[in-house]
Parts: C-alpha cells; sequence; structure tokens
C-alpha cells in the first residue's frame, strides 16, 4: 500500500503585538530571526515561510541593517520568503484603498530584499472578502492559503477556485484543520501516538481525518510545521526523518506553499468554483461581532482611509500639476502607520495593547491631516491678500461635477463681510458669530486691547466645483452684505428629498417614495456578557427600546441650504450584569443626537455622543426600512454582497459542532442596503463598523454603536461555547473595553426609490469626503496646529482656480487617485459594482491618446481612452499621462 503524503511547511506566525507589547514582540523576533539565519546559512533547515507578511522583517531591518546582505541572500536562493502583505489585514472593515496599499507596500519590500512571495497568505483573518480574487490578481497573485472561513454549506473542498463577481480568480488551499494543528506532537515526537492534540484540545488524528476527506489531492494533505510566535525548529528535519522511519502509513516531506500550490494546480481533482465572501463558523472560530469592539479605535482608522483615499491622495495628485511636488514617502509613511494597526485582530487586544494600537492610529490621523492641511495652506497664502481681502481655498477632491452645501468657519476683523468669486456675490447663511480676543491674554480683561479683537463667524453656502478642483472664494471684510434668511426653533426641518420632525419621536418623510416612517430611529439598549471578541446574550438581559419619545430638542435652525434638528434624551440602563439580573436600573446613558439635510443632497447627517458609565452592555441605533427583508446588501472593498438575515446554518449550528453561532452580526465597511419594492434604505458609515437586521419580518437596520465589555477572552459563551479565544488558560482584564469615555458616532441616511448598487456607492463616496478649505487670514492662528508654522508662497503664480479632472458617469465610481512609481503620470482608479457595462468620460489635464489600462505593478494591460467603459464588476487602473505643466516658472 502506498503511503499517505504529509506536506511538511516550516512557519511562523507572527503577532506584532496581542497580549503582549510591540515592544517585547520584536524583541523576540530578533532573537529568533538571527538564529534562523544562522540554521539556513548552515543547511540544518532547508526553509522558512514568513507568515506572508513584511511588517516584522521590516522592523528588524531598521534595527539591523547589518543584516539586510543576509536577508537578500537567502530570499534570492528562495530559502526564506516573505510578503506579499505588510501586515495581516482585518479583511472585512480594511477598506479596498488600505488592502492595495498593504500589499502594494509589502511586496515592494520583499522586493528590495531579493524577493516577494507570491502566495497571500492570512492564516488568522477571520474570513475574506469577495474581493479578494479582483484584488489580488491586480498584483500578479493567483493563490491563496487561508485558515478561517470555508464551511460545509459551501460544497467545497480543502482546494477550490475563489471568483470575484468579475471572473478574477483565486486558488485556494484551506487549512481546516488550522496552521499548526499537529506542531506541539511534533516537536515533543508524540505526533502518532495516538493521544496527541491541537490548540483546541482536538485530537490530531480526527484533524488528519478531516484533511484527508477535505483533499483534493489523492492520498495527501498539508501539515503545516510552526505556530503562534514560534522559532525556527533548529531539528526539523531530522525530526521528519524520525517520523518517515518509525512508522509507514505517512511519508513527511517537506515543500514549500508555491510547490503545494503548483502540485494542486497541476494535480487537484474535481476543483470548485466558489463566489461570495468566506465567513462560515464551522471549522473555526470567526468572532463574527469583532467589529464593534473598542469603536474608539474602528472610528479612527475609518476617518484615516476615507481622508487618504478620497482626499489627501486626490489633491496631492492635482496639485502635483501645478508646481506642488507629490510626496510618496508621507504618503507611505501614513499608510504604512495605519496598516499596523489593522491587523486580523485589531483592538481586541489588553488594555496596554489597546491603547498602543490606538496611539499609532492617531498618529497616522495627524499625518494625514497634517498633509491635508500644508497642501490647503501652501495654494492659499500664495493668492494674493490684503487687509480688506482675504483669499478662501475651496478644494473638491472628488473629480465629479457637484454642487455641494457645507460649513465654514470664517475670522474677519468685522462683523460684516461679503463673499466674492470674482464679481459674482456669493450668498451665505450666516449661523453663529462670537467675538474674540486677538490680544495678549491679561488676567485683568481691562488690561486686553480691544482693538485687537476680530470675529469668528460660522457660515453655510452652496458652491458648484467642477470636479477634482480648487478654486478662490474671496472674503471682503467689512464690506456689507444681506445674508440669507434663517429661522431658529420648532421641532422640524426639511428639503427636497426629506422631511424630519420631532414627534412622539423621530418622524421622516421620504419625498421620493411618499414613505412616512413613524419612530424611525431608536436606541435599543441590552445586556452584554461577551469579551474582546464577541457580543454574547447575557443568560437574564433587560432589552430596552427608546425612540426619543422624551427627547429634548434643544436647537433647530432651518434655511435654504442647510438645516439642523439637535435632540437629548436619558436612559435608565442596568450598570452591571448583576442589576440586569435583578431588574435593577440605577445607571444613565445620554445621549445627543443632531440631524442634518443639505441642498443638493439626499442624505440624513446623523451624528451622535452618547456618555455612560455602565458596564456590560451594547448599545443599537435603529433604523426603520420600508417592509420585510430576507437579506440585506452591504459594499465591499470593490462592490457589493448579499448576506441572509437568517444564516442558513443558525438553527442546528451546536448539532453540527460548528465553533461559534453564524448569528447575522455582519461586518459594515461603508453602505449597507435594505430594499423593498417599495423603497430602499441605505445607512452609510463613518464610525460603525456592524449590523444586523433585526425586529419583525427583519425590517430594521440595527447599527451597533459600541459594546461595553471588560475582558479578553471568557470561557463558554452562549454563542461561542468552549475555551476563551486568546489563550486558552487565561482572561484578561480589559476595563478600557468598557468605553466610558463620551463614545461619538456619524451615519447617514438617504432613502431611494429602486436599488442601484454603482449609485449607492457613488453616495458612500461623496458622503465620505469633505469640500477642504483653507483662509488665509492671520487673525486666528491656531485653527490648524500646522497654519503655526511659518512657510513660504510658492515662488510662482498659481492660477486662482483649476479643474485638473471630471469623470462624467452616471454609475461609474471613484475609487481614488494617485501618481504613478516615477511620478511622470496618474493612476485612477474605477470601479462597477453592478453585473452590467457602465460608460465613463474623462475630461481634464491629460495627453489625448496617452491613457492605458495597467495593473498594481504598472504593467500594461491594455490600451483605453477618454470615452470607455467599465466592464461588469471591474476594477480598473487607468494610467493618464499629463500635459506639461503651464504654470510653474
Amino acid at each position: 500500500m502506498s503511503k499517505i503524503t504529509a506536506y511538511c511547511i516550516h512557519h511562523t506566525h507572527w503577532d506584532p503585538i496581542w497580549y503582549f507589547s510591540a515592544e517585547e514582540a520584536m524583541i523576540q523576533f530578533t532573537y529568533n530571526m538571527k538564529e534562523l539565519f544562522a540554521r539556513l546559512e548552515d543547511g540544518r533547515v532547508d526553509d522558512f515561510f514568513l507568515d506572508g507578511q513584511t511588517a516584522a522583517i521590516e522592523d528588524y531591518v531598521r534595527l539591523h541593517p547589518e543584516d539586510i546582505p543576509t536577508l537578500h541572500t537567502l530570499i534570492k536562493a528562495e530559502t526564506l520568503f516573505i510578503g506579499p502583505f505588510h501586515s495581516q489585514l482585518d479583511c472585512f472593515i480594511s477598506s479596498g484603498e488600505a488592502i492595495l496599499n498593504n500589499l502594494r507596500l509589502g511586496m515592494a519590500f520583499a522586493k528590495r530584499l531579493g524577493g516577494c512571495s507570491q502566495i497571500a497568505y492570512l492564516p488568522d483573518s477571520f474570513g475574506h472578502s469577495a474581493d479578494f480574487p479582483k484584488i489580488f490578481n491586480l498584483f500578479g497573485i493567483k493563490d491563496f492559503v487561508i485558515t478561517r472561513g470555508v464551511g460545509d454549506p459551501y460544497g467545497l473542498k480543502s482546494e477550490f477556485y475563489f471568483e470575484s463577481p468579475d471572473g478574477s480568480r483565486l486558488l485556494v488551499h484551506a487549512m481546516l484543520a488550522g496552521y499548526g494543528y499537529g506542531t506541539y506532537g511534533f516537536r515533543d515526537g508524540t505526533l502518532l501516538d495516538g493521544d496527541a492534540e491541537d490548540y483546541n484540545k482536538l485530537p490530531v488524528e480526527q484533524l488528519i481525518k478531516r484533511l484527508r476527506t477535505y483533499t483534493t489531492l489523492k492520498d495527501a494533505f498539508v501539515f503545516p510545521i510552526g505556530f503562534d510566535q514560534n522559532p525556527v525548529i533548529l531539528d526539523i528535519k531530522a525530526k521528519i526523518e524520525q517520523l518517515n522511519a518509525k512508522q509507514d502509513r505517512y511519508m513527511f516531506v517537506s515543500t514549500t506553499w508555491q510547490a503545494f500550490m503548483d502540485t494542486v494546480r497541476a494535480n487537484g481533482q474535481s476543483l470548485k468554483t466558489y463566489r461570495g465572501e468566506l465567513m462560515s463558523t464551522q471549522y473555526h472560530r470567526m468572532h463574527r461581532s469583532l467589529f464593534s469592539v473598542r469603536a474608539d479605535i474602528k472610528t479612527l482608522q475609518d476617518a484615516v482611509e476615507r481622508q487618504l483615499t478620497y482626499e489627501v491622495q486626490p489633491l496631492m495628485t492635482m496639485l502635483d500639476a501645478i508646481g506642488i511636488p507629490y510626496n510618496q514617502a508621507l504618503l507611505d509613511d501614513a499608510w504604512e502607520t495605519l496598516i499596523r494597526t489593522q491587523t486580523h485582530a485589531s483592538a481586541t487586544m489588553t488594555d496596554s495593547s489597546n491603547a498602543a494600537n490606538k496611539a499609532q492610529v492617531l498618529s497616522a490621523l495627524q499625518k494625514t491631516m497634517a498633509m491635508k492641511v500644508y497642501l490647503m495652506k501652501l495654494p492659499a497664502i500664495s493668492m494674493q491678500k490684503t487687509a480688506q481681502v482675504m483669499p478662501l481655498c475651496l478644494y473638491h477632491t472628488i473629480p465629479e461635477k457637484q454642487t455641494i452645501v457645507r460649513t465654514y468657519t470664517l475670522y474677519t476683523k468685522h462683523a460684516a463681510f461679503t463673499l466674492k468669486k470674482e464679481d459674482t456675490i456669493i450668498p451665505y447663511v450666516l449661523l453663529n458669530q462670537t467675538r474674540k480676543s486677538g490680544g495678549v491674554i491679561r488676567r485683568d480683561r481691562a488690561l486686553m486691547d480691544a482693538r485687537n479683537d476680530y470675529y469668528e463667524t460660522v457660515i453655510a453656502f452652496e458652491h458648484t466645483m467642477p470636479g477634482l478642483s480648487y478654486e478662490t472664494v474671496h472674503v471682503h471684510d467689512g464690506l456689507t452684505t444681506e445674508t440669507l434668511p434663517t429661522h431658529h426653533g420648532g421641532q422640524m426641518i426639511e428639503n427636497a428629498f426629506i422631511r424630519i420632525a420631532v414627534d412622539e419621536g423621530i418622524t421622516l418623510f421620504d419625498k421620493q417614495t411618499g414613505h412616512t416612517f413613524k419612530q424611525a430611529l431608536y436606541l435599543e439598549l441590552s445586556g452584554d456578557a461577551g469579551d474582546n471578541y464577541d457580543y454574547s446574550p447575557p443568560e437574564i438581559d433587560q432589552i430596552s427600546r427608546d425612540a426619543f419619545t422624551r427627547a429634548t430638542v434643544t436647537a433647530c435652525v432651518q434655511s435654504a441650504v442647510t438645516s439642523r434638528i439637535t435632540l437629548e434624551t436619558t436612559c435608565r440602563i442596568p450598570k452591571d450584569l448583576q442589576e440586569r439580573a435583578a431588574a435593577q436600573t440605577s445607571a444613565t446613558l445620554f445621549i445627543s443626537l443632531s440631524l442634518t439635510l443639505k441642498k443638493h443632497d439626499p442624505v440624513v447627517h446623523i451624528e451622535g455622543r452618547i456618555n455612560h458609565q455602565a458596564e456590560n452592555h451594547r448599545v443599537r441605533l435603529v433604523v426603520k426600512t420600508h417592509g420585510p427583508n430576507t437579506v440585506s446588501y452591504a459594499g465591499t472593498q470593490y462592490g457589493v454582497i448579499a448576506r441572509p438575515c437568517v444564516p442558513e446554518a443558525l438553527s442546528n449550528w451546536r448539532e453540527k459542532g460548528y465553533f461559534e453561532a453564524p448569528t447575522p452580526h455582519y461586518p459594515l465597511l461603508n453602505h449597507v442596503s435594505a430594499v423593498h419594492p417599495s423603497g430602499v434604505t441605505t445607512v452609510h458609515t463613518r464610525s460603525a463598523k456592524e449590523y444586523e437586521l433585526i425586529g419583525p419580518a427583519y425590517q430594521d437596520i440595527a447599527l451597533t454603536l459600541f459594546r461595553s465589555v471588560g475582558h479578553l477572552g471568557l470561557p463558554d459563551l452562549t454563542r461561542r461555547p468552549g475555551r476563551p479565544s486568546g489563550l486558552a488558560d487565561k482572561i484578561f482584564p480589559t476595563p478600557d473595553s468598557q468605553m466610558k469615555d463620551a463614545v461619538t458616532f456619524a451615519v447617514g441616511l438617504a432613502y431611494a426609490q429602486t436599488y442601484n448598487s454603482n449609485a449607492i456607492a457613488k453616495q458612500t463616496v461623496r458622503y465620505a469626503s469633505d469640500l477642504l478649505y483653507y483662509q488665509h487670514q492671520t487673525y486666528n492662528t491656531t485653527v490648524f496646529t500646522m497654519a503655526y508654522f511659518p512657510t513660504n508662497p510658492l515662488p510662482f503664480p498659481i492660477p486662482s482656480a483649476y479643474c485638473h479632472l471630471a469623470i462624467e458617469s452616471n454609475e461609474a465610481v471613484f475609487g481614488s487617485l494617485v501618481k504613478s512609481a516615477d511620478q511622470s503620470a496618474d493612476i485612477l482608479r474605477l470601479y462597477n459594482t453592478r453585473d452590467t457595462v457602465v460608460p465613463y468620460h474623462l475630461k481634464g489635464r491629460f495627453a489625448r491618446g496617452s491613457l492605458t489600462e495597467i495593473d498594481m505593478h504598472e504593467q500594461l494591460r491594455g490600451p483605453s481612452q477618454a470615452n470607455d467603459q467599465l466592464l461588469k464588476h471591474q476594477l480598473k487602473l487607468i494610467k493618464l499621462t499629463p500635459k506639461p505643466c503651464v504654470f510653474k516658472h
């Protein structure tokens, strides 16, 4: 009888931070690498796979640049494998642009060290996006190795083809027994003794049987050798020889992931094709409610992604055309700082590690904001300014013509001022004005010189921008003008799309469909006996609902261009699980909620702040929809996915031995819609990262604003039986995860008559970005911290208005705009979420006939043109060569 082949792959899975600090991990990694290099060089170890990422080795190189030649030799010789990722990402709530940059930075660094693995390797990420084949193929990646997300309902074996809706595909191997199931037994010599167990206390023999059942290879399975934070196994070759000598059932063979995937491609039998996302909880924990823990950190991550993608990159690309050089190094630094916080277990760590993670996200945000402010400041201070006339530069970073309403805070010497674009007066709404002291501050205000006083004024006006462009409006200080009327008071606001009234709760009237939503928004307040990984309903709970029926309207302003209503309410809730079980409510939860409407904008802008001192509870903002639902339609990185309101395995997951309940707590990356024949309800997010459809017939969209929990790892949860997640024998208190600081959130709500996923994605892009502005003034130099730094104006004249690029299309969705690696061309990312061809037309400062379609390595994929189309579900990269700069002298 022929032996069964066990393909051995020597590796480690390296978490840069978890229940330990990044500093501890780095010191251990440094010694591990020194040891590994020695063993690879002396031949005791043949090869080693370094977890498919480069973050740790980048840190190592910064500490030990003397080892770069050694690394280059080992990588070039294909004995050490690194990349292609920079770090192991959170697959469902990392944006498309974040994933592109994760791979771009990881592959570029690996290539500088001698070469990059072409295996997309995510051994511990909690599920996988349906867009991964589309994204990975742009980097030339054809093979994908994973652990979590595959289950029997998908009808798949261990190896299969994973296909995006556009036809892009990956060959996948799923490690259904995990990435280190037999490592302990292998190291201690008990692997085949019959009682060897994996880290879940499952018999290794049982796991091997599972792998043999599901493999598409004849008489073979994968045997990964390595585990979390493991060093090189010094005597791995001897141990493999011993295993082969002591039994005749298995032949343990050392190989690499690339060689194994080549074997599957050549010899895999009946390989199936799967389309969709991978998030089954059957064989591994998926932590379906991971997305709502530490909402404060996730909100910051969202802000960095949005601003880099839709504001800083396009702004920097546009300004490069007028002579302000593009700075790729600054962008790379901001992306790398962010990406290091978006690991597969981000914000599920101890308090100290979460604090370090949050500090790093804040660093990424500060870098992003500093770039944005500098880029806005430089053109503004290069415009002509007098004491009476100040330039106000407006920057529109989305390359589509759009009429935008936003608020501006301006600074003037006089209370009265006029806005002009050239000779045309721009009418505005005056929302608030305060007189400020501009002189030396003294304890006795009588000693302060009132001649230095100035006015801080909040206004709003509408302005049409032609595309990716900037324009200059001039503030004429002291020139009286008549402002647009405002109405203060009342309990109702409206625009052409929506009417909002506070009357026994919040009533929304959708003018497009004629539908009235009474108590359209409400809070769901419930207990949470879970941990940093998973929500768990308490055994005895008090679930209450507050529909703002007792709320007080604290402000209401209606004008022709923007209107806002603000309300506040306080709810009584249990202070902890003990009170919850005893039906007591000694704690309070305060919420301030603002709803804003803008002219030309169908989105209701909802912002809120919550204060509480309770523990172990969950707060959700719930939105009513047009009617019953069986599925939701959620945005992915570059598409949309339909998700069932009731997953198939939910009724019998325990009987089938699932590791976790497949509850419909879903990731909210950007938007989610409920589609009904009478209308479509869509929620866009700038904060909340988890949703669920709830209520009778699943008519309501529940957005988890935050979960208040106090531990990393708890055993035997309602939704997750068995050992604690994290360490099996340790529970870490995490009081910071109770979220007792003020929680802020921002979401958008929109209605439509019919469902069009491209229209919704375009609406998300507009909601996710802001019209930027900078006023060249000297009254308040602390508006932006960056304004403090003296900066030389440009040494050449620039135009007062400039349009760099405009996309004319009802459905083509803007991804981002960057410069090419050599900065000689622009690269435009466009995508199509629908199963239909989408036309578009490009207008801008590029050479006609210079357009080409490229991949992420900037290799030619084919010709392109200004009048072109996106194929079904296509993500397209278009290279545009700009005309020579005509402004710089």
